[in-house]
């Protein structure tokens, strides 16, 4: 489902709607595709220039649904990374003890077969989520209007850029030029994925 259609809402209301009918608190995880982002030094050195490149998940990383779906009590647990969008890097990790009775995996690229992605430049990179995807028992699709979510994505990225206001000294306020290039972020990367994907 598109960035902004409610993926991580839906996650918490099915966790408290399932844990009412079992009549108990479960132990479940969440991990979402974002927090599978390389930071962008990593980013950088494999040629990558932006997160939204379908190639920038991590594929260290890869094993985490397969990991933590197979969790059992006493077994090690799970480093998982999780990722901060307002400062477009990693930030830190989270270890998941099991066992676990429900673990979500959700994100915009959940789901996506491998397939073939055309850069802005023209180029044409490819990429497989395939070993993210198997460990898969149910999957759930939710569709939105391409332009709804981009009202979501331009208030969002405005919010992460004002949080930002206290940690950077250089720090200015968000402008219509940032809205013309967020648009065209959007454009050229997030819509055509969406579409194609």
């Amino acid at each position: 489902a598109p960035p902004g259609s409610g993926k991580s809402t839906l996650v918490q209301i099915l966790k408290f709607l399932i844990e009412l009918v079992a009549g108990k608190e479960l132990r479940v995880a969440q991990v979402g595709s974002d927090d599978l982002y390389m930071g962008q030094k990593q980013r950088r050195a494999l040629g990558i220039d932006t997160r939204l490149d379908p190639r920038s998940l991590d594929e260290g990383f890869f094993g985490v649904v397969a990991d933590l779906k197979q969790l059992k009590a006493g077994a090690p647990p799970v480093t998982v990374p999780r990722f901060d969008k307002g400062q477009d890097e990693r930030n830190g990790f989270a270890s998941i003890d099991g066992p676990l009775d429900i673990f979500f995996y959700e994100g915009w690229r959940v789901g996506v077969q491998k397939g073939d992605f055309v850069l802005p430049s023209g180029e044409v990179v490819q990429f497989d989520y395939s070993r993210l995807n198997a460990p898969i028992d149910y999957l759930m699709y939710l569709d939105a209007d391409p332009e709804d979510v981009w009202t979501w994505k331009l208030n969002s990225s405005q919010q992460d850029h004002d949080k930002m206001k206290h940690r950077q000294d250089n720090w200015k306020p968000w402008t219509e030029s940032d809205t013309e290039q967020l648009r065209q972020k959007w454009d050229r990367w997030m819509l055509p994925f969406l579409v194609d994907h």
